[in-house]
């Protein structure tokens, strides 16, 4: 992240990493921002030291809630992040920045 947002981030969202991965994903957010997982590993404190207001949070999922976000998706109200599609010869140089196209958005290497 540091690489493609030198700046920092104004905001994180994480649902997957553990506490050491979200503590390091954590510290590119720019003072003022927020970082905000689902997984309650955020270091609440920690975090406002640096500037950063950060959230451990969790939603139960159920149907109703399944269908609000279909929804929202097909009316267009959550845009969903661009997916750029890689072959596995592409990875490296994508990965490592060499080419320039690692973006914003979801990189999904196809086999």
């Amino acid at each position: 992240m540091a690489r493609t947002q030198p700046d920092g981030v104004d905001v994180l969202v994480d649902v997957a990493s553990d506490g050491e991965a979200f503590a390091s994903l954590a510290a590119q957010v720019r003072d003022g921002g927020k970082a905000l997982t689902t997984r309650y590993v955020a270091d609440v404190d920690a975090l406002a030291a640096k500037g950063v207001t950060a959230l451990n949070f969790q939603l139960p999922a159920s149907a109703e809630l399944l269908e609000r976000v279909g929804t929202a998706l097909a009316t267009g109200q959550i845009v969903a992040p661009p997916i750029n599609r890689i072959s596995l010869t592409q990875a490296p140089a994508v990965f490592t920045g060499a080419d320039g196209s690692l973006r914003g958005g979801k990189t999904v290497i196809v086999l």
